[in-house]
């Protein structure tokens, strides 16, 4: 039986703990993509990462300057100043299924015993296996080569936010137009530089995403620190790539 869904900071926490992992880059997949045609389990730890960070469930969002002209805000690598946000539609089966699987990967799990294996499962099968029926969850880390005091304001602000502060600004809409607002706001108070939108997945007893729609669109604000930022972001998913076994996972 699945279990249901629940949006909270302490589950979110503890499942983050459990299924921590790191960005990295990936070689393109030519012909089939890997999830086409291997189960999650065959995965690669560089399948996992292509799947985490550039797959149809995972996009990336940067914003760049060439205002360079004060050293208080010239990034610290000395490149053009850039804040990146990396977004993952978290309730799309695939993205939980590369997260379990760099879990296994982590813990030798090929090479454990049935009885290891198992108890493994059983502390990631709950989230694998949660019921996403009325939710859709955008999972956002962000990174900067500004300097650090400047990183900080940006933490600060997402920190200071709340679901009633964003409700007016944080959308999720197909291609026909239709969108609906944030209806959780959940941010890390950590130094783990990640936020969290929770949405409903039906507009007038509809799923929000049809399979002849073109795509699913986040709009969400973007701070202003360091000369870098301001204004919207629009992060689009294509919707004819994101079925996954014959169903379209978001």
């Amino acid at each position: 039986m699945k279990s249901r869904f629940k949006v909270s900071v302490k589950n979110q926490v503890a499942i983050l703990f459990l299924l921590t992992f790191t960005f990295s880059a990936a070689p393109a997949v030519h012909g089939k993509d890997f999830w086409e045609k291997e189960a999650y389990k065959e995965w690669s730890k560089k399948d996992c990462s292509k799947m985490l960070e550039n797959s149809p469930w995972a996009e990336k969002y940067e914003v760049t300057s060439i205002d360079v002209n004060s050293a208080d805000f010239t990034a610290s690598d000395g490149a053009p100043p850039y804040v990146r946000y990396r977004v993952q539609l978290r309730s799309a089966l695939p993205i939980r299924e590369a997260m379990v699987r760099q879990t296994q990967i982590a813990n030798n799990y090929d090479d454990l015993s049935a009885e290891q294996q198992k108890a493994i499962d059983e502390k990631t099968d709950p989230f694998l296996n949660s019921d996403y029926e009325d939710f859709v969850v955008v999972y956002i880390t962000y990174e900067s080569n500004l300097p650090r005091n400047v990183i900080t304001q940006l933490v600060n602000h997402w920190q200071t936010q709340n679901t009633d502060m964003l409700k007016f600004s944080v959308f999720l809409g197909g291609s026909k137009g239709e969108k609906v607002p944030l209806q959780q706001y959940v941010v890390s108070q950590t130094a783990e530089q990640f936020i969290q939108f929770v949405f409903p997945r039906k507009v007038n007893g509809r799923e929000l995403l049809q399979p002849e729609d073109k795509e699913l669109i986040l709009e969400f604000p973007v701070p202003s620190v360091g000369r870098v930022g301001g204004g919207k972001a629009f992060v689009e998913f294509k919707t004819k790539k994101m079925m996954y076994n014959d169903k379209l996972e978001y």
